[in-house]
C-alpha cells in the first residue's frame, strides 16, 4: 500500500489554510513579532502568537484545521478504516493528553480511538512515519495526523531557562543567530492509500542519539541514521526542509549531519524564520509546506539567513529557488536527542 497526501491545513498567525501560509513564505512574508503582551509571556520575546482570543485556544485551532482538510478531501472520520493522530509537545496544559484527543474525535466522530504522539519537537514527522507505516501495511486506509500546540508563559520561560530564545528574529544557519523565536499552529494532513498520484510519503525513520536532555549530538549520530535510513533507496533530494531553529548547536548540528550523509550540494531551508518553532506542530505544517513547494517548483528562502554561519559547507537557500521539484527530504530534531525525518515525492 502506498501514502499519499489528500489534503491538508495549516492554521497559525500567519494565515488560516495552507495556501495563504505558503504565498506569504514566498512572498518573504512572516508572523513572528515582539509580544510584550504579560498574558502571554512576562518576560517580552519575539513570537508568532494568534492576535484573535479563543475559549480553549488549543482545542480550537485543532478543530478549525482538522475542519477545514476534512472538507477538502473524501475520508470520512467515521470510516472504520480512517485513524486520528493528535502530535504535540506540551498540548493542552492541565489537561491529560489522551482526555484532549478523544475531545477533539469526538466533535468529528472519528470511529476509532485516536493516538497521540508527544515525542518533543520530532512529534509531528513521527506522526507522519507512523501514519505512513499503518498505510503501508494495510491496517488503515486513512489517516489524518494533526499537530499543535500553544504558548503560554510555563513553555516560553522554560525555553527562557535554557538561554534558548533568541534577542532578535530567528537567523537560522546565519553566523549571527542567537536562538529560536517560538511560535503556536495547529496542522493537519490527510494521507490515504486511495489516491494514485500527488506528494506520496515514501519512507521515514526516526533515532535517538542519547547525548542530552537537552544539547544534540555533537557528531549528528542520531540524525545522520535517520537520514540514511530514510534515502535507503537511493534516493537525493532536490531540497532539504531542515529543522533549523536557529540555536548554535541545532544548526552546526543538521550541518554535520547533512555533510555526514554527502548532502552538501542539495538547498537546504527552515521554515522557522516565517512562523516560528512550532513545537509538536512543526513537522506537520512544514512538511506541508515542503509537499506545496514540491507542487509549485519552488524552495522558500530560508529567512534571516545572510552569512553562513555553520562549520560544513552545506547549500543553505537564502533566496527563492524556482526550479522543476521532484524530491524533498524533511528532518527534524528534539530534545533528548530524538531525531526523524521523512522524503516526500511528487507522482
Amino acid at each position: 500500500m502506498r501514502s499519499f497526501i489528500v489534503s491538508h491545513n495549516i492554521t497559525s498567525p500567519l494565515g488560516s489554510d495552507s495556501a495563504e501560509n505558503f504565498s506569504k513564505m514566498v512572498s518573504g512574508t512572516g508572523s513572528v513579532r515582539f509580544v510584550t503582551d504579560t498574558a502571554v509571556c512576562h518576560t517580552p520575546a519575539y513570537l508568532s502568537v494568534f492576535s484573535e482570543h479563543f475559549e480553549n485556544k488549543f482545542e480550537t485551532i485543532c478543530e478549525m484545521s482538522i475542519r477545514d482538510a476534512l472538507q477538502k478531501c473524501s475520508v470520512s472520520p467515521e470510516d472504520p478504516g480512517t485513524l486520528f493522530i493528535l502530535s504535540t509537545t506540551k498540548g493542552n496544559i492541565g489537561v491529560p493528553l489522551n482526555i484532549t484527543a478523544g475531545n477533539i474525535a469526538k466533535k468529528f466522530n472519528f470511529h476509532n480511538t485516536p493516538i497521540v504522539i508527544s515525542n518533543a519537537c520530532i512529534s509531528g514527522l513521527l506522526a507522519i512515519t507512523i501514519a505512513e507505516r499503518l498505510i503501508k501495511k494495510g491496517i488503515y486506509d486513512a489517516v489524518a495526523v494533526t499537530g499543535a500546540d500553544i504558548l503560554t508563559d510555563f513553555i516560553i520561560s522554560g525555553f527562557q531557562s535554557l538561554k534558548a530564545i533568541g534577542s532578535t528574529p530567528c537567523r537560522p544557519f546565519d553566523a549571527n543567530r542567537d536562538g529560536i523565536n517560538l511560535g503556536e499552529c495547529a496542522a493537519t494532513v490527510i494521507l490515504s492509500s486511495k489516491a494514485e498520484h500527488g506528494i506520496e510519503v515514501m519512507n521515514g525513520a526516526f533515532n535517538s542519539d542519547a547525548n542530552h536532555i537537552s544539547g544534540p549530538s555533537r557528531t549528528a549520530e542520531g540524525l545522520y541514521l535517520s537520514i540514511s535510513r530514510t534515502l535507503n533507496g537511493g534516493y537525493a533530494p532536490d531540497f532539504i526542509n531542515a529543522h533549523g531553529t536557529a540555536t548554535l548547536f541545532n544548526d552546526e548540528m543538521e550541518s554535520i549531519g547533512f555533510d555526514r550523509a554527502g548532502l552538501n550540494d542539495v538547498p537546504v531551508n527552515s521554515f522557522k524564520g516565517y512562523i516560528g518553532h512550532t513545537l509538536g506542530a512543526a513537522g506537520v505544517a512544514e512538511s506541508i509546506i515542503s509537499a506545496m513547494s514540491l507542487e509549485n517548483n519552488t524552495i522558500i528562502s530560508t529567512k534571516g539567513y545572510e552569512d553562513h554561519g555553520v562549520t560544513k559547507n552545506i547549500t543553505i537557500a537564502g533566496k527563492n529557488i524556482v526550479k522543476p521539484l521532484k524530491s524533498c527530504l524533511k528532518t527534524a530534531s528534539g530534545f533528548g536527542g530524538c531525531n526523524a525525518s521523512i522524503l516526500l515525492v511528487k507522482k
